[in-house]
């Protein structure tokens, strides 16, 4: 949360990894663009956060829009975070994900942000899916919470990404 400061504006993805980010974010002035309906679900009760969603057809197991509409939504915002997750994290290919509708979207707002921010948990290192998303140099940053000295962290670091590894609570029982 080090990393959202008043007045950001700041998209999350459809990921269930930005959900939980969503969960987490302090209710300060954010305006918060998704395509994500459990994400802006969350998000609505927070009075001092507005939420934009992008619309597009709802894609049914994301519970996400998705889709040309969705990707022009973006168009006239100006993102300074972004924060996305993705299915693979690959040291050669970079970001990949399961299927075209949802990196289609996931490129746009990569484009269209001033700072990206990949979270990554350690089940997604050094794994490829079907579909290429981005190549490692479109991530400003990545947080994940593998162990500081995970080899394949070392890697990405070594090739000068930033890198942080954060402690993940346990969850409630």
């Amino acid at each position: 949360l080090q990393h959202v400061t008043e007045n950001d504006v700041i998209a999350l993805d459809a990921s269930s990894t930005a959900h939980e980010l969503a969960l987490l974010l302090p209710n300060i002035p954010l305006t918060v663009v998704t395509n994500a309906l459990p994400a802006a679900a969350v998000l609505l009760p927070r009075e001092n956060i507005s939420v934009f969603c992008t619309g597009g057809f709802l894609h049914g197991p994301s519970r996400s829009w998705v889709g040309s509409a969705a990707e022009a939504a973006f168009a006239g915002i100006n993102i300074n975070k972004l924060f996305l997750s993705t299915i693979g994290l690959d040291a050669q290919r970079g970001l990949s994900e399961l299927d075209e509708p949802q990196a289609r979207v996931k490129r746009r707002m990569i484009d269209l942000a001033q700072e990206v921010i990949l979270l990554v948990d350690q089940t997604k290192l050094g794994r490829r899916a079907a579909v290429h998303l981005a190549d490692l140099s479109a991530v400003d940053r990545i947080i994940t919470d593998a162990a500081a000295d995970d080899p394949f962290l070392a890697r990405l670091r070594a090739d000068g990404l930033s890198v942080e590894s954060v402690r993940v609570a346990p969850p409630a029982v």
